[in-house]
């Protein structure tokens, strides 16, 4: 049974985002998380649906209508981990189009960036002498927030036009649609969103440092086995949920700690709305859990993060044409 402030199920209690009021529809939340004010309905688990999707077809028809036009390559750079679920969406449209010669022979490229570790400027997947190629380059996003990721691209491509594709962005931010290819982008408050779009909360870290902190923590596979599960609910999930008003995220996780049930409350509530299990695509949401879970047991190690995400791309792409996947040395 998940901890309940009133001893019923939370499973079978509901919360309308819009005003707070009993409603049939979502889930109650542990203490120090709540749903967006939404009165206008603009950020639905529907709308965010359709959101998604829309953007990744229109990136998609993009960048077929640049290449098939101009002849040029294009490559896609995905920052992770925040950009993982938008380039899994994208490699289904190459499959399901028909398209996947354009990945194999090399004419659209897509390579992966990471600001955290040691080397904070890498990017995998491409050498130093193919920085100054002809052709066009496309940073595709969840969120535009702090612009990190896109400074990372600019000095690794200081002489090159680099279009941005963000799916989201917050009130206040100074990034408009016209900055952004014309795409509207989801606008959030500008607070800490949990989930949606391939964001998270942190709470998996926080989870990591408490546990490796006891003077008998348990196995770090078991860790790592969490982690990716929290991520992959959370990065996946389409609930409209934010850190509560006043509180960063680390208070929250604190006072969690003293009732582990927040975290399976707060997880069945993201287990009920998620972007593939709603979809009945349980295999889907396994292989993206099994892909955070090669990315969380390398975080430490960027460099191979980045190679093992490479690797993981290759053998989709060999999966998605019928041939046989690649073993990692």
């Amino acid at each position: 049974m998940l901890y309940s402030p009133n001893g019923k199920n939370p499973s079978d209690q509901t919360f309308d985002i819009a005003n707070g009021s009993e409603s049939l529809e979502y889930p109650k939340l542990p203490t120090g998380v709540e749903y967006i004010k939404d009165s206008e309905g603009k950020f639905t688990p529907q709308r965010i649906r359709e959101h998604l999707d829309n953007f990744v077809n229109s990136v998609f028809s993009e960048l077929i209508s640049e290449y098939e036009t101009t002849g040029q390559k294009i490559k896609i750079i995905i920052p992770l981990r925040g950009g993982i679920q938008i380039y899994w969406e994208l490699m289904k449209k190459f499959r399901d189009n028909g398209k996947m010669n354009l990945l194999s022979r090399g004419n659209i490229n897509f390579v992966f960036s990471a600001k955290q570790g040691v080397r904070p400027n890498k990017i995998y997947g491409i050498q130093d002498d193919e920085k100054e190629e002809d052709g066009f380059i496309y940073l595709v996003d969840d969120i535009y927030d702090s612009g990190e990721s896109l400074e990372l691209i600019q000095k690794n491509y200081p002489n090159r036009e680099i279009r941005t594709r963000y799916a989201t962005t917050k009130e206040g931010v100074p990034y408009s649609q016209e900055q952004n290819g014309g795409y509207e982008m989801m606008v959030y408050p500008f607070v800490w969103i949990t989930n949606t779009f391939g964001m998270d909360s942190s709470f998996s870290t926080f989870y990591k440092k408490w546990q490796l902190e006891m003077d008998e923590p348990i196995h770090i596979s078991k860790i790592n086995d969490f982690m990716a599960e929290l991520e992959a609910l959370e990065r996946l999930g389409v609930l409209p949920i934010q850190i509560g008003e006043g509180l960063r995220g680390y208070d929250v996780f604190q006072s969690w700690k003293r009732d582990p049930r927040n975290f399976e409350m707060y997880m069945d509530a993201l287990r009920r709305y998620n972007y593939y299990l709603q979809q009945g695509k349980e295999g889907e949401f396994e292989d993206l859990k099994a892909l955070y879970r090669v990315l969380i047991e390398n975080e430490d190690k960027m460099e191979d993060a980045l190679s093992h995400m490479m690797t993981q791309h290759i053998n989709l792409s060999m999966r998605y044409m019928g041939v046989s996947a690649i073993q990692e040395s």
